[in-house]
């Protein structure tokens, strides 16, 4: 006698499916990055200022995305009726906040850090 599998929550599936959309947004967003990086070598005097701040947009929007990934995987609701519910919660929190600022960080470095390369 064998047990069969248990069937994945359906959660899961539109997870995937926001995963997806997002991945290809983010996609476009390192496009948008790169072009603009290339399109910075025509420019003039001042260029370093204008090529910095111009990647700053794509760069933020490349960090809202990351943070709504993020959302979308780690703040999911527990089980209702399991032990330590508001616990859950309030670790899935912390989490999702303490991970958000490292995105956060770890994107502003890159945003500072693109310009400078050769």
């Amino acid at each position: 006698m064998s047990n069969e599998p248990a069937v994945p929550p359906r959660g899961n599936m539109v997870r995937w499916i926001l995963s997806a959309g997002l991945l290809v947004l983010a996609v476009l967003c390192v496009g948008w990055i790169v072009s603009l990086k290339l399109s910075a070598k025509d420019l003039g005097w001042g260029a370093p200022f204008v090529a910095e701040a111009s990647l700053l947009l794509p760069i933020a929007a490349l960090d809202v995305l990351a943070l709504i990934g993020l959302g979308v995987w780690v703040l999911r609701p527990p089980v209702p009726g399991a032990l330590g519910f508001f616990g859950r919660w309030l670790g899935k929190v912390l989490l999702f906040l303490g991970l958000g600022v490292a995105i956060l960080v770890f994107f502003f470095a890159t945003c500072l850090a693109v310009p400078a390369l050769p």
